[in-house]
């Protein structure tokens, strides 16, 4: 199973990501992204506020080995590109048994 997170903005390029790398089925959902700032200094934290939150999305994969390698090379090829701290977070979670 692989979870993938990001902020709203990049839900296009995953879903993209997603058809590029041969997955044809998932699930996901917006969510509220939270960030706690206050242990950020004013000066690395310019909105000055210690609590932050985004639009963001989740998705939930159950696919292929192969397929997810596919999707975490587009992935992480995207979030080098990225001018912001913003990135599309992925982690892979095995599964024992599933039904």
């Amino acid at each position: 199973m692989m979870l993938i997170t990001s902020v709203k903005a990049f839900e296009d390029n995953i879903k993209l990501f997603l058809k590029e790398a041969g997955i044809q089925s998932y699930t996901y959902q917006d969510v509220n992204g939270f960030k706690d700032c206050s242990g950020l200094s004013v000066k690395d934290n310019w909105f000055a506020n210690d609590k932050s939150e985004c639009e963001s999305v989740l998705f939930h994969v159950f696919t292929e080995q192969i397929k997810t390698d596919g999707f975490l090379q587009k992935a992480k090829m995207f979030n080098e590109k990225q001018a912001t701290a913003n990135a599309i977070h992925a982690v892979i979670i095995n599964t024992d048994k599933t039904l």
